[in-house]
Order: C-alpha cells, then sequence, then structure tokens
C-alpha cells in the first residue's frame, strides 16, 4: 500500500496498539499464508498487538473470535463456566477433529462456554490463542499503556 509504513514498534516494545491499513486483511491463526483465516479485517481497525515473529505480528483475538474444544473433554456448565476433564486437550480453531488447534488446556483449567455446536463447545478463547497478521498491513498507532520501554 503506497504512502503508508508497515509497522516498526517505535517503542521497541510490545504490546503495542496497531491500526490495519488495508480493506479486507485476513487475520490468521498461525504466522504464515498457510494457516487458516479466522476473519477479515477493515481498513482502520485496530488491534492489541503482542509480539512479531519473521514478518507477522500476533495480536490478541478480536472479541467474537471463538474457540472450540470437543464435548466429551467438557464438564458441566455452571454459571457460564465448564471444567476441562483430560490432559492436552486440543483447542481448535473451528468445531472440527481437522481444524488447526492452538494448543492445549488440561484439568483443573475451566473454560467459558460461549454455547454449542454439535459434538463441540464453542469457548472464550483462552490467552494463548493469538491471531496473525503480516505486518506490511499494521502500522503503529500507539504504545499501550503500562508496557515497558
Amino acid at each position: 500500500m503506497q504512502g503508508v509504513e508497515p509497522a516498526v514498534s517505535e517503542a521497541g516494545t510490545f504490546p503495542f496498539v496497531g491500526l490495519v491499513t488495508g480493506s479486507g486483511v485476513n487475520l490468521r491463526c498461525g504466522p504464515g499464508r498457510s494457516y487458516e483465516i479466522l476473519l477479515q479485517m477493515a481498513r482502520m481497525s485496530k488491534l492489541r498487538v503482542l509480539a512479531e515473529q519473521g514478518s507477522w505480528f500476533a495480536a490478541a483475538l478480536p472479541e467474537g473470535v471463538p474457540a472450540y474444544i470437543h464435548r466429551s473433554y467438557v464438564g458441566g456448565v455452571v454459571e457460564g463456566w465448564a471444567p476441562v476433564e483430560g490432559k492436552q486437550v486440543q483447542v481448535r480453531v473451528r468445531p472440527s477433529d481437522g481444524a488447526t488447534s492452538w494448543g492445549a488446556l488440561s484439568a483443573p483449567e475451566r473454560v467459558r462456554v460461549l454455547g454449542s455446536t454439535g459434538d463441540w463447545i464453542k469457548i472464550q478463547p483462552p490467552p494463548f490463542c493469538r491471531g496473525w497478521v503480516h505486518r506490511e498491513y499494521v502500522t503503529f498507532l500507539q504504545k499501550e499503556e503500562g508496557a515497558s520501554s
């Protein structure tokens, strides 16, 4: 995109608030074009950029991006929360065994339940879940409050 410099962490630190500079920019579940697309972001969307890997930025997931765990690994829901039952239970991008795994949870961790889809429980993504965007589509907007220099 002409006239817009890619993000360079001006403060040299993460996290920072970044601004999406293109339209329909893909937020992916990993740092590369071969990873599944989570959503397309609008121009001028803000992102909380957490880290960098090569030419990709890891970002906090925007609100509304869910994660999934197979129903057989989730206990009874109480007030919107449920225990994980098992070790190394995969947290998936989509409700499918073939979907990319973001990582794993183990008992006695608990998850925030958002709903269900067939044999899958839709959950609030755990903190380790990240979205990835190519750095050429993000520009530095401001240092995040509390970030160290």
